[in-house]
């Protein structure tokens, strides 16, 4: 899978020094791509958070958690409604 390289006592040192240099810019590089994905998430998590105010008035879903007895939950709808808000 990986190719064999063979160390000469000689090259030692440039080896180790190569394999620094080789890990910290993986390291840089996978720090830099960790802040994009992060930003990426926290936008995508802010516009899924947006609060929506609700008026009087308006018509809207209602979750329910009732269980019925005999019946599966997961092929009945989580939602009960429209319904609209009074108060």
């Amino acid at each position: 899978m990986f190719p064999c390289v063979k160390i000469n006592h000689d090259d030692y040192g440039e080896y180790v020094n190569a394999l620094v240099n080789d890990l910290q810019t993986a390291h840089n590089v996978a720090r830099s791509t960790l802040n994009t994905s992060l930003k990426r998430m926290k936008n995508i998590y802010d516009l899924k958070i947006l609060l929506r105010p609700y008026d009087k008035g308006g018509v809207v879903y209602i979750l329910d958690t009732t269980t019925i007895k005999c019946k599966s939950k997961e092929l009945l709808s989580p939602w009960k409604g429209p319904a609209i808000i009074i108060d």
